[in-house]
């Protein structure tokens, strides 16, 4: 259930911005429970990725959407790595075992159809199914619009601390085989945005707490607050996908890729992942150059001896612009005294998946019209990893 004060913020930002023709609402940062849902435990080369990637340590962030025309509020993941939209069903057994505390009642009345045709979505750390089915979908702060996606009814090992999904990749109608327009267009044609754009400003848990800094995500264009430069744009090389190319990869200034491959931008992840030989490459350079010590878990002890990364891409202009990540946003602590990095190897495509960890420090614009991705330095300042003498007072 959403706190009062989360509510209040809601309408307070939808409305200081609705004039703008931008859309601001605000991110809730959830936690999993990982009661509930076990580690995948094993190699650092994982298999099996199809769709999302969501890791079991992290944080995730959450924002409303209101389904039906009663606008029954659930708090979904705006996933720009996937192209799927659902919500679970009310009488999904399996979604309450999973921790997921709300479920959609689909009645005519409220403007909801559900077909007989069933699809199954599988992903890293589990899978959903359910019906595809016709909703009616909208945001604080604009009117609703008819929707497309699959009324769950059942989830296997899918972690908790959500209510849904809704991919910000053009998504496909399973009934037509045709493409289809997803939210931030359908809200752009209705003239709801100024233009079709979408991004997101994620802050640390810290600047939160305090009052400093609140997580959003905005419609329409970009909060100019959040950041201390202008956007870099770089053009996508699929069109179904938020993926650019990338030209290098620098671990403590020591290239382990240069060349020109896929990187998905995706916010629906906090990890970067990596392709196996690439993996090998980066996980080599930090148990043997660095003697890091790796758990099984992505596991390390917080005062190790940590690399900067750099992620290398050519932008619109043709020039090469480089991106830095230090250690205190890619490494974060967990419980028992426990550090974690956000970094693991998988099998699959595309080479790159670069998420929330990059996207903390880089504010990422997703423009749909001109099919770029743009990135521009936030006003985050992550909080400084904790040495051991340090933690022992916790």
């Amino acid at each position: 259930m959403l706190s009062k004060n989360f509510k209040i913020l809601v309408v307070l930002l939808a409305f200081l911005t609705i004039g703008q023709c931008l859309l601001t609402i605000p991110l809730k940062r959830g936690k999993i429970n990982k009661e509930l849902q076990p580690f995948i435990k094993g190699s650092i080369l994982r298999n099996g990725i199809n769709g999302k990637l969501i890791n079991l340590e992290d944080d995730i962030y959450l924002g409303q959407i209101q389904v039906g025309l009663s606008q029954d509020t659930f708090e979904v993941v705006f996933d720009t790595g996937s192209n799927f939209f659902w919500v679970p069903s009310k009488s999904c057994e399996t979604c309450i075992q999973s921790g997921m505390t709300k479920g959609y009642s689909c009645t005519q009345e409220d403007a909801c159809v559900s077909s007989e045709f069933v699809e199954r979505i599988y992903y890293a750390t589990g899978d959903i199914s359910g019906n595809v089915t016709n909703f009616v979908v909208s945001i604080p702060g604009t009117k609703p619009v008819d929707y497309f996606g699959i009324l769950v009814d059942f989830v296997q090992e899918l972690p908790s601390g959500l209510q849904g999904i809704i991919g910000l990749t053009p998504f496909y109608d399973f009934q037509t085989e045709t493409k289809k327009p997803n939210l931030i267009t359908l809200l752009y044609q209705q003239k709801q945005i100024e233009k079709p754009i979408v991004s997101f400003y994620q802050a640390f848990e810290v600047d939160e707490k305090s009052g400093k800094y609140q997580s959003a995500i905005t419609f329409g264009g970009y909060d100019e607050t959040k950041i201390v430069e202008k956007p870099n744009y770089f053009k996508t090389i699929k069109k179904d996908s938020w993926s650019i190319l990338i030209e290098e990869f620098v671990v403590g200034g020591v290239s382990i890729f240069k060349g020109k491959e896929e990187a998905l931008i995706d916010n629906g992840t906090t990890s970067f992942y990596i392709r196996p030989d690439i993996g090998g490459k980066f996980f080599d350079y930090i148990m043997g150059v660095r003697n890091i010590t790796l758990g099984d878990n992505y596991d390390v002890d917080c005062d190790a001896d940590f690399p900067n990364v750099s992620f290398t891409f050519l932008n619109n202009e043709n020039k090469l612009v480089t991106y830095e990540v230090e250690p205190d946003f890619y490494i974060t602590r967990g419980t028992n005294n426990t550090c974690y990095i956000y970094f693991e190897g998988y099998i699959g495509a595309p080479t790159f998946v670069i998420g929330n960890t990059f996207l903390r420090k880089y504010l990422p614009v997703f423009d749909y019209e001109k099919k770029t991705v743009g990135f521009a330095r936030t006003v985050n300042q992550a909080p400084k990893l904790p040495q051991k003498e340090q933690i022992q007072q916790y």
